[in-house]
């Protein structure tokens, strides 16, 4: 006949101890022949993994805001009446426009059927028949009060002159400058010369101005005048001789 006996406290924990040492016994065993299968796995299903990049945020809605009403307004009040203005009982007199005055007319001495303010002959020799001497013309010969007047002319005569070499300037005078200088000036109803011109040049640009400066500078005429005493502008044509030796150019002394 067999007898169970009931097992002791001790009994019981050295069995649950060999229990528990036997299942981590086990769960070892099972871990340690399966880590390398596990890793490799996991590896693989790694490299097959791709990572995608995070989705774009969802567009924001624009928010259109809602047409306002329109708000009637008040009608407004009618504007004020235009002022208005009363025209004053006295005209304005219309402009007085004043002309200018004519300039008065130049008369001749004597009638006669032209239109020219003065009478007689010019001291220059013109197209008509009785011109510059005994012509068929009213007045012609040495006394007449038309044109045709001849020899009645009384012709200018040089008062102050000639030029002396002294007479040149500075520079030109210390160089012994020569030279021709063929010239053309008008003497004025005064007998000073008003104008002159190089009709031919020295050569010398500086020689040629100085002669036509000292020409009307120092030279004095008494002016041509025609038969009835009337002073006139003439024109002369001559040359200025410049020598070396300051002789012939009229700078000898007096």
């Amino acid at each position: 006949m067999t007898t169970y006996q009931p097992s002791s406290t001790g009994d019981r924990i050295k069995g649950a101890g060999g229990a528990a040492l036997l299942v981590v016994a086990i769960g070892y065993g099972l871990v340690t022949g399966l880590s390398v299968d596990f890793r490799t796995r996991v590896v693989e299903e790694m490299k097959a993994f791709s990572v995608l990049p995070p989705a774009p945020p969802p567009p924001k809605k624009e928010v259109v805001p809602a047409p306002r009403k329109a708000e009637k307004r008040k009608e407004a009040e009618a504007a004020p009446p235009n002022l208005t203005a009363k025209p004053t009982e006295v005209v304005v007199p219309p402009p007085v426009i004043r002309l200018p005055k004519p300039p008065p007319i130049v008369v001749a001495p004597v009638a006669g059927p032209g239109t020219d303010p003065k009478a007689g002959a010019a001291p220059v020799v013109g197209p008509g028949t009785g011109s510059g001497g005994q012509g068929n013309g009213r007045g012609s010969g040495r006394g007449g009060d038309g044109d045709g007047g001849g020899g009645g002319e009384i012709p200018l005569r040089l008062i102050s002159g000639p030029l002396r070499y002294r007479d040149l300037p500075r520079d030109l005078y210390a160089a012994n400058v020569t030279g021709t200088v063929e010239m053309e000036f008008v003497v004025g109803v005064k007998g000073r010369v008003t104008a002159c011109r190089i009709t031919r040049s020295s050569g010398n640009a500086r020689l040629d101005a100085a002669t036509c400066g000292l020409t009307v500078a120092k030279l004095r005429y008494r002016p041509t005048r025609t038969a009835a005493g009337m002073a006139v502008p003439d024109t002369v044509a001559g040359e200025q001789v410049w020598t070396s030796d300051r002789v012939e150019g009229g700078d000898e002394e007096e």
